[in-house]
């Protein structure tokens, strides 16, 4: 700390600096010595500095002095401007014959901390100017320790000191001394804010927090846990960055470090990982038919990251099983094709979203016959009967196969069933006196079921059993329904 007594004008002082180093020299006896020194310094301060009242001003030093606590000391402050003005006036002490020695240059002579030699010329003063040199220690435990093995010691240490302190830990063992590396104590560790499980799209943005002021930062990404081929960003003094061209479904892992200039650089932060997802839900709904004006519409939605919502003409579907399968009802329906909207979302942050139009039939009276054909038009939708001249054709028909093996002959119907059926029964009744008709199946084998090509339907053929000459007369019908 220096104590400013008088303000001359100048507030701010551009790389403004302080060094030190230790000496043998007790004074400058006279102008020949006076020389600027060039090796030995640690510059502990160096920035531009703003002095805006008076009293002791303390600067905090970014680079620790490790003073011995036996030698004479030698301080230097300068600074660099390229315009004059009347700089503030700091208190001082008269000590005697060459206790200090200064000069200005008005930038001519270049940096003043690269001043060597007599260039520029010195002059010598009595006075130093008055100083306040403090110095932290941390509370540390384990303060002592004997737990070495082959001489080493390895562990935790707890330090506690103020925030945003410049330190190095110093060992002993008897006259035997060590010293670390320097290092910082900041207000918090260093983390990378925690991402999604999975990123949408192929970019993601990866922010961490700022442990204290004036550090730089390195983030890396790898496509590999153990960081073997990293991607690493070069030094930043901001706390995001993103990454963009990344690839669907892969999993990436980041890690950030921090460093103050040259002095330190600290260890990687915890590792982080989420997975991109570039992929909508698969979004699945089959064309549906009802008879009502309000029906049920049912389908399905998956996604590796999970399906989050499914709307349904706005309004959100149910369901039991993270839309798996999902519902959702319909009212207002239409005689005719209605188009129905859907939108499903992942679980991924931000998230990917399917949209389709489902079609849902309504036939609002399935046993009228509006262009006189003699089939009912709830028939009609359901064998994808167009309006043909010889639509009969396409009806339903029963017919007789010898079976390949046993060589019996079996009755069979062959119908045309669409293949998206929501909303639609296909029902195969069977009797044996056309007076009592068995609906439950349990004589009824499909044995194939083969596109016809038209994209809508495919022919269906179900055997009867037993075979004709075991069971007697037999008789088949086919009932739809709608649901």
């Amino acid at each position: 700390a220096v104590n400013i007594v008088s303000f001359g004008g100048l507030t701010t002082y551009n790389n403004f600096a302080i060094r030190l180093k230790h000496t043998t020299r007790a004074n400058w006896p006279t102008v020949a010595e006076a020389q600027w020194e060039t090796t030995g310094w640690t510059t502990v301060v160096q920035e531009n500095a703003t002095l805006t009242a008076v009293g002791w001003r303390t600067f905090t030093f970014s680079t620790p002095f490790d003073y011995d606590g036996t030698s004479n000391l030698m301080v230097d402050f300068s600074y660099d401007r390229t315009t004059t003005s009347a700089s503030n006036t700091m208190s001082a002490t008269t000590r005697g014959t060459g206790r200090g020695m200064y000069a200005f240059s008005n930038s001519a002579a270049g940096a003043p901390y690269n001043w060597s030699g007599g260039t520029p010329t010195a002059t010598l003063d009595t006075r130093t100017t008055d100083l306040r040199l403090g110095m932290q220690s941390a509370a540390l435990s384990p303060a002592v320790t004997p737990a070495f093995t082959a001489g080493v010691y390895s562990g935790d240490v707890s330090i506690t000191a103020p925030a945003s302190t410049t330190m190095r830990l110093i060992a002993t063992q008897g006259a035997v001394t060590g010293q670390s590396a320097i290092f910082e104590l900041v207000g918090a560790p260093l983390a990378i804010t925690a991402e999604p499980a999975y990123t949408g799209g192929f970019s993601n943005t990866l922010t961490w927090n700022l442990p204290a002021t004036g550090l730089e930062y390195q983030i890396e990404q790898s496509s590999t846990p153990d960081f073997a081929a990293p991607v690493s960003s070069a030094y930043q003094s901001t706390a995001t960055t993103n990454y963009t061209g990344l690839l669907d479904a892969q999993l990436y892992h980041y890690r950030v470090r921090m460093r103050r200039g040259t002095t330190w650089t600290s260890g990687w932060s915890p590792v982080i990982s989420s997975t991109q997802d570039a992929t909508p839900p698969v979004l699945n709904v089959p064309a549906h038919t009802t008879a009502a004006a309000a029906s049920t519409l049912a389908g399905t939605a998956t996604d590796p990251a999970g399906v989050t919502t499914v709307t349904v003409a706005g309004t959100s579907a149910s369901t039991t099983n993270a839309f798996a399968n999902w519902t959702a009802p319909l009212t207002g329906l239409v005689d005719g094709t209605n188009s129905i909207s859907i939108a499903a979302s992942d679980g991924a942050v931000p998230p990917n979203t399917a949209t389709l139009t489902a079609i849902v039939f309504r036939i609002a009276a399935p046993a009228a016959d509006p262009n006189g054909n003699g089939i009912n038009s709830l028939l009609e939708h359901a064998f994808g009967i167009p309006a043909a001249p010889q639509p009969h054709g396409m009806l339903p028909a029963a017919v007789t196969e010898t079976d390949s093996g046993s060589g019996q002959k079996f009755l069979c119907l062959e119908f045309r069933r669409r293949i998206q059926r929501a909303g639609l029964s296909y029902i195969v009744e069977t009797s044996t006196d056309l007076v009592t008709w068995d609906d439950t199946g349990a004589s009824v084998v499909e044995k194939s079921a083969t596109a016809t090509g038209d994209g809508l339907t495919e022919l269906v053929t179900v055997r009867l059993t037993p075979s004709v000459e075991l069971g007697g007369a037999k008789f088949v019908r086919l009932r739809v329904t709608t649901n």
